[in-house]
């Protein structure tokens, strides 16, 4: 997969994580379309957690196995995961409230 394709497939996996916790801002979705998920991973193939069962590794190292609403283990053997993006906003979310939530930022009058 190309750099463009994949920020392609990066752009629509934002869309749809944030769709999915219904999440409207702006800067949360451009967030999970910039940063990239396998730069936090290490080289690939990565083991995916499939059908709540056991990890599974990617067919190819292709950081486009990535982008799914699924768990990536960083050492599934030791129980310790990359949590699902859903989780990941939700997280964001709480520390970083919308636009639609707060319009206009307050204002400080700085004391001389």
């Amino acid at each position: 997969m190309t750099p463009d394709e994949l920020k392609i497939v990066r752009r629509a996996y934002a869309k749809q994580i944030t769709a999915a916790v219904r999440i409207v801002d702006e800067h949360v979705e451009a967030a999970f379309a910039e940063v990239p998920r396998e730069d936090f991973l290490g080289s690939g193939p990565w083991p995916i957690f499939r059908m709540r069962k056991a990890y599974v590794p990617t067919p190819t190292a292709d950081p486009v196995y990535l982008y799914t609403d699924d768990i990536v283990g960083i050492w599934p053997k030791t129980s310790a995961v990359r949590a699902s993006a859903p989780e990941d906003v939700m997280s964001s979310n709480i520390s970083c409230p919308s636009r639609e939530r707060s319009p206009t930022p307050a204002k400080t009058e700085i004391p001389r």
